[in-house]
């Protein structure tokens, strides 16, 4: 039997994805960590005299306050937040060739630079190079062997190796005169004595395509991880729901009550400007949003526990957002740690790699 020579394995990713990933990785985890600082800083003050600054030296208007301009800083930074987040697990995607991960890295990135601009216009801490630099890495996995990689295109060989002595064909094995060669010869295999193994017989040849995509074809039975996924959502949504809606029903039943105890919480609000109608708007506005989010993925579970491919980016994007959310405000309140966990959990449940061959087989 004679030797064939073969390459050695090599990673098909180019060092240029990997340390762009990284960087977006690590990259996100700064950015959550300046915006709990920066949040839990808005009412110190140093920062309210940063922001009495910019107020007194930007041209905003008579109807902008002080009030108003930490609401804006700690919208923006909560948004930044979500995106800097959701970037973040998606760059682990992005190392395996998600071409999807690396597409919605590029979109989070401007939301992403913007608001860190815009706080730090008010605030000065560094949020916006630290952005830039996130942007500037995803901007990276679209040029050169980056966009090589996730197009699918194979890198280029080594230097050609020395394949060794040529191998005679036998004449018996020749084609006629006049008549061309098969496509693949050797093909089909003939029968050896009494039906053995086959005399002469040369596998068709493959490619790195075609190698890809063999394989056991992913089970029709649902993955275990999925269905948790879905019920973790299902049951914390559910509980969202009870308790959101009996917020709202003390909220309409004794008003007074409420208002009087987070007047007795945040003594400020008063100083702030923020009346009592302010409060019950903004209350009144939150439940709904929550109540909305609850009902939305409540629904997407039920989709996706279905077999449908859109259904897990909204589940997923989903999942990431309440993540994000609940890593910014845990600081204020130590029992936003449950939702934390669940979401992570539902996100770890997600991105496992048989829950994506299942939905991504329809």
């Amino acid at each position: 039997m004679e030797r064939v020579s073969e390459t050695e394995p090599r990673s098909d990713r180019p060092g240029q994805v990997t340390v762009a990933c990284v960087m977006v990785m690590a990259g996100s985890v700064f950015v959550v960590l300046m915006v709990w600082d920066r949040i839990t800083a808005l009412q110190s003050l140093a920062t309210r005299e940063s922001l009495n600054g910019f107020l007194a030296d930007a041209s905003l208007g008579d109807g902008v306050t002080l009030a108003g301009l930490i609401t804006a800083v700690r919208v923006l930074s909560l948004v930044a937040a979500v995106c800097a987040t959701a970037m973040g697990i998606l760059g682990a995607e992005a190392l395996k060739g998600n071409r999807t991960g690396r597409l919605v890295m590029t979109v989070l990135a401007a939301p992403l630079l913007l608001c860190a601009l815009a706080t730090d216009a008010m605030l000065s801490s560094g949020l916006g190079v630290l952005a830039a630099g996130i942007g500037a890495a995803v901007a990276t996995l679209w040029f050169g062997p980056g966009r090589h990689f996730f197009d699918g295109v194979p890198r280029p060989a080594g230097p050609p190796t020395d394949p060794g002595p040529a191998r005679r064909t036998p004449a018996t094995d020749r084609p006629p005169l006049g008549q061309a060669p098969p496509a693949n010869p050797g093909w089909p295999p003939q029968p050896g004595p009494q039906g053995g193994v086959p005399l002469g017989w040369v596998p068709p040849p493959t490619s790195a395509y075609d190698v890809h995509g063999r394989g056991p074809s992913p089970a029709g039975r649902r993955p275990l991880a999925l269905t948790w996924a879905c019920v973790v959502t299902w049951a914390f949504c559910s509980v969202t729901l009870l308790l959101v809606t009996g917020s709202i029903a003390v909220l309409a039943a004794d008003s007074a009550t409420v208002l009087t105890r987070m007047h007795e919480q945040n003594p400020q609000l008063a100083e702030r400007g923020i009346s009592d109608h302010d409060l019950l708007v903004i209350g009144y506005t939150m439940c709904a949003v929550v109540l909305a989010w609850a009902l939305v993925a409540i629904a997407v579970a039920v989709v996706l526990y279905r077999r449908r491919r859109w259904a897990w980016y909204a589940l997923l994007v989903s999942s990431i957002g309440v993540a994000g959310l609940s890593m910014v405000a845990v600081l204020g309140s130590l029992v936003l740690l449950v939702p934390l966990a669940a979401a992570v959990a539902t996100i770890v449940c997600l991105i496992r790699p048989e829950v994506k061959a299942w939905v991504f087989s329809v």
